[in-house]
């Protein structure tokens, strides 16, 4: 396993994140999992404390000319460009990391979890162990059929098993009936309602009304995203309902060579899943975002 970390000038250059201290953690967590043919890429940034894995090109070998990403999260990784020594095959995990966050603190993932991690190194620890997991599922076949949820429930048990013990929790959710809304949202203005907020929050102080602010946004943006998913239902349902083998276009993608190209589908993997996976005419497989997908012919 090769482990290259990369920093912005001014990224903190503490102990904890020593490139020493970071490679030893990895390499503690990966323990008896085999991984020569994995290679581990970790950035810190200067500013804010964003965070963020990726197991990167699902079901694919790579070679030193995918290790830095054109679009996406980790574009940013091409300030750093490719480092010397790569193998000429190989699977490769990213991770990023915002020097700016203060520890300990709660961390909220897209999946309904919540972490209180300590330090930066427990932080480490437990999104490395998370993407491992997709490792072992994906390149390994160690994890048949299991997802998000399995990965984070392995990633904290692998961590107690080496010593870190992370509090953790997860939002209970109901299992969604077949058409039945995820979200309730309301079908006009309510002035009413609205005014009462408001005289509501004239009685709170900066700090409420900050964290009130943060809470306002992140339901606009939840709302925002269900309306958006609610416009595309229908046709993502309808490409649920394509028999496995159905031929498929691929519309758009972040690669403009795929543009046009015709594939084949293999399954959906839910009822619910924005993806499928289809078959390329070399035999590669791939999840693929619907929205990028429409019947050939």
């Amino acid at each position: 396993m090769q482990v290259h970390i990369f920093r912005e000038t001014g990224a903190k250059p503490g102990q904890e994140c020593s490139d020493g201290h970071i490679t030893h953690v990895v390499e503690r967590i990966s323990g008896a999992t085999d991984t020569n043919e994995l290679v581990v890429a970790v950035y810190l940034q200067t500013k804010g404390a964003a965070w963020r894995g990726e197991y990167c090109k699902v079901g694919r070998i790579l070679s030193p000319w995918d290790f830095v990403p054109r679009s996406g999260h980790f574009s940013m990784a091409k300030a750093f460009g490719t480092p010397d020594g790569l193998p000429d095959k190989y699977v490769l995990i990213r991770m990023l990391f915002g020097t700016g966050a203060r520890y300990p603190k709660s961390c909220h993932d897209s999946y309904g979890w919540t972490l209180d991690v300590e330090s930066f190194e427990e932080h480490l620890a437990y999104l490395f162990a998370h993407e491992l997991h997709h490792y072992r599922r994906h390149h390994l076949g160690l994890h048949p059929r299991e997802g998000e949820q399995s990965a984070n429930k392995w990633a904290l048990a692998r961590l107690n098993e080496v010593g870190y013990a992370i509090v953790h929790s997860r939002t209970a959710t109901r299992k969604r009936r077949p058409g039945r809304k995820t979200m309730r949202i309301p079908a006009g203005r309510n002035p009413e309602l609205l005014r009462n907020l408001k005289l509501g929050a004239s009685h709170l102080g900066f700090e409420d009304l900050s964290e009130l602010h943060a809470w306002i946004a992140s339901r606009r943006k939840g709302m925002a995203q269900h309306l958006e998913q609610e416009s595309r239902e229908p046709r993502h349902e309808a490409l649920r309902g394509l028999p496995d083998g159905t031929a498929l276009r691929i519309r758009s993608s972040r690669r403009d060579k795929d543009n046009g190209k015709i594939v084949k589908k293999v399954r959906t993997p839910r009822r619910d899943s924005r993806r499928m996976v289809v078959e390329f005419p070399d035999g590669s497989r791939y999840y693929y975002p619907m929205d990028w997908l429409e019947v050939a012919g």
